[in-house]
């Protein structure tokens, strides 16, 4: 098994975090580096004549704003009056630290990126949500061709927080300073998730903060807007959160998993609605109990055969459960990768995952659970990356596991003279795991959650690996759904764009002309059905609509008599629709007054 690469994409700045990329269902990738998150996103062009990926690029700086800067206590004023110890304890607090004349800005990270399950099914688009080490928490969205900020979580969290707040006009130095301890550690959000399930266009966030408190949020999309409401929040008990992970078990349950800064990890059964009454903790169980300050990087939680796998991450150490319904741990298995740390975990299948290591080793863990015991396997995956210099910070599989986006920086001294771009993107391919072709012959979902898979066969149609099987026996073609039909139209594209020979190209030109009007057929006969099941209740407009369909049912007696079918079902349409009063003959033009029927 081996990696084999299709192209890459230089970045000029450095990526020195592990598990720095992650994937989204729309097919975006987004890269963290050290000044902010870099995005490439696949832009599928079946008329593209490139052996190339069709990606765009885009970048989101890093927010520079200090949610916890504003507790309500002066800290300039407070930093005076306090004595050394706490001095130096309030300026080691990074996020609590005064912005102090003659010293260095405090430059925030990017610490975590989450990419939202698909919310609004009409745009087929992601929300991404960017979290830094000084808890600024922004969702964003692409609009325009840029990435506009939503919401701030962060602030919406901060003006929540400060209803709560009392007077501190009564307090000691040392109470204030205990105080304003107390607010950084509620206000600061340290972590955050994306549930995975949609429900009326919404769908549930949840953050942690420095104090262990977990907030429920539920983030809908209306247009262009978004809404967000604070549904409920409950005080966990640990402290230093820094992971947590939601996997739905029903329409309002699920398991919330929190990892601490201390190596604790722990799972909550949780009962979720829309009212705070509806929010309770029905069960906690302890999944790693021992304080080894191995902090937890990775977490995931997918169902099997015998009940829920959950993989998470501990430097160089994969560890695999199996949980119950209930979320009570059965049994376990640990796997030490041979180098000193694990840079990305990306699930394959139910029972496999592709890992990668700092030092650019790449295999497939398999998962096997034999006598009601948990065995993982490795299994080295090849690959031909020039580490040099350079050491993998994460790879991500694209939402059908077709395409790898592999991450790789800058790991010793260099000059930045010689060495403009530090960082690299690497997007390859996988034909062991899946042949794509296969799955969209017998898949039966849209071709827009399979842009991933159209993308790798056009550009292997133009290197002349795949040559697409073109159908061309119009009785087939006659009989063909939507679906198949559209299919064949990329695959036709995509041998249009690799084709050179005069003859062949004026052939395929004409298949897909009559190809084309076949897709079209499907979407006008069920447009047809619609408004005919409307007839007694027509409006102006869709009386237009009826104008236009008739016209293009009269022109489709003009297709090949073997297309029958469709010849039938326009024949049958067309009687029915002339059999309606008060189509519009003509349709003018509120410009130039033209028909335009």
């Amino acid at each position: 098994m081996r990696v084999i690469e299709v192209q890459s994409y230089s970045v000029s700045n450095l990526v020195n975090n592990a598990f720095a990329s992650s994937w989204s269902d729309d097919n975006k990738m987004a890269v963290i580096h050290d000044k902010g998150v870099h995005i490439l996103a696949l832009t599928p062009n079946p008329h593209s004549v490139l052996a190339s990926l069709s990606c765009s690029r885009y970048s989101i700086k890093t927010d520079s704003s200090f949610p916890c800067s504003d507790l309500g206590i002066d800290l300039k004023k407070l930093i005076w009056n306090l004595d050394k110890d706490d001095v130096y304890k309030l300026l080691l607090d990074t996020s609590l630290s005064p912005i102090l004349p003659k010293t260095e800005p405090i430059n925030p990270n990017v610490k975590q990126v989450a990419w939202s399950p698909i919310i609004h099914l009409k745009d087929q688009e992601c929300l991404l949500s960017v979290l830094t080490d000084m808890g600024s928490l922004i969702i964003y969205r692409l609009m325009n061709m840029t990435w506009v900020n939503l919401t701030s979580i962060s602030e919406l969290w901060i003006d929540h927080c400060k209803k709560k707040w009392s007077s501190i006009d009564t307090l000691s130095l040392k109470e204030e300073m205990a105080e304003l301890e107390r607010r950084g550690s509620h206000a600061k959000i340290t972590a955050m998730c994306w549930s995975c399930c949609v429900y009326n266009n919404s769908v549930l966030f949840f953050t942690a903060t420095k104090a262990g408190e977990i907030s429920f949020w539920r983030i809908g999309r209306a247009l262009k807007i978004i809404k967000t409401n604070l549904l409920h929040s409950i005080q966990s008990d640990l402290q230093m959160i820094v992971k947590v992970h939601w996997f739905s078990i029903a329409e309002n349950a699920g398991f919330l998993l929190v990892a601490s800064l201390e190596g604790l990890l722990k799972c909550y059964t949780i009962q979720c609605g829309t009212n705070t009454s509806d929010f309770k903790i029905k069960d906690t169980y302890s999944i790693w109990s021992e304080r080894d300050r191995l902090k937890v990087s990775y977490m995931d939680v997918w169902k099997c055969e015998t009940g829920e796998l959950l993989v998470f991450v501990k430097e160089a150490f994969v560890l695999v459960f199996l949980l119950e319904s209930t979320g009570k741990p059965v049994c376990h298995a640990v796997h030490r990768c041979s180098d000193i740390k694990i840079s990305s975990i990306s699930r394959v299948n139910d029972n496999s995952i592709l890992m990668t290591t700092c030092s650019g080793r790449v295999c497939i863990l398999y998962i096997n659970l034999i006598k009601n015991k948990l065995q993982l396997t490795s299994q080295q995956v090849d690959n031909n990356f020039n580490l040099s210099h350079m050491a993998c910070y994460g790879a991500s599989l694209s939402r059908n596991k077709v395409i790898c986006g592999i991450v790789l920086s800058a790991n010793q001294a260099f000059d930045h003279l010689i060495l403009r771009d530090p960082s690299q993107i690497i997007l390859g391919t996988l034909p062991e795991i899946v042949k794509p072709l296969s799955f969209l012959q017998t898949s039966n979902e849209s071709l827009c959650t399979m842009w991933d898979f159209l993308e790798v066969l056009r550009v292997q149609t133009i290197q002349k690996t795949f040559v697409p099987e073109i159908e061309s026996k119009r009785a087939v073609l006659d009989t063909l759904s939507v679906g198949k039909l559209t299919l064949l139209l990329w695959m036709i594209s995509f041998k249009l764009a690799a084709e050179e020979d005069e003859l062949k190209l004026s052939r395929l030109k004409n298949l897909r002309n009559e190809v084309e009007i076949l897709v079209l057929s499907c979407h006008f006969f069920k447009r047809t059905a619609i408004l005919l099941s409307l007839e007694n209740t027509l409006t102006l407009f869709q009386l237009q609509s009826l104008g236009l369909i008739k016209k293009w049912l009269q022109n489709l007696s003009n297709l090949d008599a073997e297309y029958s079918s469709t010849l039938t079902t326009a024949s049958s349409l067309l009687e029915q629709v002339q059999g309606i009063q008060n189509i519009p003959s003509i349709e003018l033009c509120s410009i130039c007054n033209s028909d335009i029927l």
